[in-house]
């Protein structure tokens, strides 16, 4: 089960009482929601909190007063219907005096399970939160998390180009058309979050991706009735890549959150290979060569650090050469050695050649370190 990272905050409790009224017009007066506040902030965004009402009241108290410069939603499966589209959010540093922090109108998700970040004009020191929201259909809320940010998770990336996207849906009359559907609403602004999203996973911001890194300006993604599961391919500027609704409907076939997290998965590997720095110096990407091991490994890496993969699928054995999976738990893992450790191995591509995984560990960790090193302290760690 996926779980989100809280930045500093632990949270919370609620309050609530019913309300019975199903009018669309929303209520002036916000009535206390029925729901269990926990939901929205347990880390696991297959849980949610939902009520009645079409103006509903949340108030969230957290342990102690915490700077919060921004805060992210993340819609609840299901009916977009029930996505809040309009809100007002007050903070508090006793739960009886509320200051006015943020007021949103006409606001959508544009996928499922999906995050929506906002950010506060002024950022503050409060104990506890408090929204006011109507939902989309007027007559019930549903919600999945509510993430408060003491530090901008998009910092250094306001200036990031986002690609062009075309979507092509070759396959329209398959069920996994239809349940790709169900999970996206918004195709354009869903690739180019993700686009966005792995490009911060390469790099040290938006200038230094601009500076240095793969230029992407359209992506083409398609959806395909075939045998397969997802393929990148293209150069930059101009990429392709498809994804099967074969493998869309087997996915669904768990159930819509399984469906969401392979979906996401299955997109954060094939933009890391939009958006990643290719080795110098030596042959071109060949199964099972060096420039195929980097290149796939560092893909199911960048899946792996944003979540994307059950983690049972790390096992100690096989070698960092195995590309995939094998590779990328190990690169993944060097994270925790060095949180920019990813980044650095990007990097090594423009400054090591030829390039190789030993030059690269030296760049990332200093002169000295190989990778068999490495590799046996990750099979430590992870065997223990």
């Amino acid at each position: 089960m996926r779980k989100l990272i809280y930045i500093g905050l632990i949270g919370a409790l609620l309050l609530a009482c019913s309300d019975s009224e199903k009018d669309i017009t929303p209520d002036p007066d916000p009535k206390p929601g029925t729901g269990d506040v926990a939901a929205l902030v347990d880390g696991d965004i297959e849980t949610y909190y939902e009520s009645e009402g079409s103006n509903v009241e949340i108030v969230l108290e957290l342990g102690s007063s915490t700077d919060v410069v921004a805060y992210s939603l993340y819609s609840a499966g299901g009916d977009p219907e029930t996505d809040p589209v309009k809100w007002t959010m007050y903070g508090s540093t006793n739960g009886l005096d509320w200051t006015l922090l943020d007021t949103r109108e006409n606001e959508s998700f544009f996928a499922r399970y999906q995050e929506h970040l906002f950010h506060l004009e002024a950022s503050g020191k409060y104990s506890s939160f408090k929204f006011e929201m109507q939902p989309s259909g007027g007559e019930k809320l549903r919600l999945s998390e509510v993430v408060f940010h003491a530090v901008d998770p998009d910092a250094g990336w306001e200036d990031f180009t986002y690609p062009s996207i075309i979507f092509q849906n070759t396959a329209p009359d398959t069920r996994g058309s239809e349940y790709y559907d169900l999970l996206v609403q918004d195709k354009q602004r869903y690739l180019q979050y993700h686009a966005k999203e792995v490009a911060k996973l390469l790099y040290f911001s938006a200038a230094d991706q601009k500076a240095n890194g793969t230029r992407v300006n359209t992506i083409t993604y398609k959806l395909e009735d075939y045998d397969g599961v997802s393929a990148k391919s293209g150069s930059s500027p101009n990429i392709s890549i498809v994804y099967s609704t074969r493998h869309i409907e087997n996915s669904y076939a768990s159930s819509m959150f399984t469906l969401d997290f392979e979906t996401k998965g299955v997109l954060f590997h094939e933009m890391t290979h939009a958006y990643q720095l290719e080795p110098r110096g030596i042959p071109g990407y060949n199964q099972p060569n060096t420039s195929w091991q980097i290149i796939e490994g560092m893909a199911d890496a960048v899946r792996a650090h944003a979540d994307f993969f059950p983690w049972s699928n790390r096992k100690p054995g096989g070698y960092w050469q195995d590309g995939y999976q094998t590779t990328g738990f190990f690169l993944e893992w060097l994270t925790t050695k060095d949180p920019d450790a990813l980044r650095k191995i990007n990097a090594s591509m423009l400054t090591v050649e030829p390039w190789s995984f030993d030059g690269a560990m030296e760049y990332t960790f200093g002169p000295g370190t190989t990778t068999d090193d490495l590799w046996k302290e990750y099979q430590n760690a992870i065997t223990n």
